[in-house]
């Protein structure tokens, strides 16, 4: 697990905290750089890049579309599909620390 003051630099926003360790973060609280990392832990590398050049953040990425995420230039229906599926379960259930940690900085 990643200790929140070096994942998050002190910045707890509604996350799951136990023993003074982050689980999970809400969505809508992740900036660029995470959206970026989230997506290269889902091994959606080649979109990770795309939203970042969007400027998708957390909250943007939380209430995208089938569209929005086809605007971005995501071509593959299946990615798309499975990117949506995902959002939900992270809206709903908040996103693992080490999904936004373990990849390297962009």
């Amino acid at each position: 697990m990643v200790l929140g003051s070096d994942l998050f630099q002190g910045t707890i926003l509604d996350g799951t905290i136990i023993g003074g360790m982050i689980l999970t973060r809400p969505l809508v609280s992740l900036t660029v750089d995470e959206v970026y990392r989230l997506l290269a832990f889902l091994e959606l590398g080649t979109a990770a890049e795309m939203f970042r050049k969007a400027d998708f953040n957390g909250e943007a990425l939380a209430g995208a579309s089938g569209q929005d995420l086809r605007d971005v230039g995501m071509k593959i229906g299946a990615n798309r599909t499975h990117l949506l599926n995902r959002i939900k379960e992270f809206v709903a259930h908040g996103v693992p620390a080490e999904a936004i940690g373990r990849c390297p900085k962009p």
